[in-house]
């Protein structure tokens, strides 16, 4: 008989910019899967195809890691909405049957003031 644990794998996921972030949610899509849509308050759509099983979506506590998240084994895309620069970050992952994979996004780290060119 097969268990949960041996179809399914583990991710961790870090944000570098840790967690004083601007955004600490990262959205996960099976590979193939379309991204999901943001509204103006950069809150996730929810899709409305179903063929779509839409996305997972993980916190990032204030350490910059997530809690280990479990997903069945295969290819997958970590989302971060407001990642690197302001922009949207996107990282493939494989997540193996009974492994941990460790997931690292850059994230945009909030102003600090200050600083800059000046002379």
């Amino acid at each position: 008989m097969t268990t949960i644990e041996e179809v399914t794998g583990t991710a961790i996921f870090r944000i570098r910019a840790g967690g004083s972030a601007q955004d600490l949610t990262v959205y996960i899509v099976r590979n193939g899967l379309p991204i999901p849509k943001f509204d103006a308050a950069g809150k996730p759509i929810p899709s409305t195809d179903p063929h779509n099983p839409g996305f997972a979506e993980v916190k990032v506590l204030p350490n910059g890691e997530s809690l280990p998240e479990r997903f069945t084994g295969g290819d997958f895309i970590a989302y971060l909405h407001n990642g690197q620069g302001g922009q949207p970050e996107m990282v493939p992952f494989y997540i193996g049957i009974g492994y941990t994979t460790y997931v690292a996004l850059m994230g945009n780290a909030t102003g600090g003031g200050g600083g800059g060119c000046g002379g």
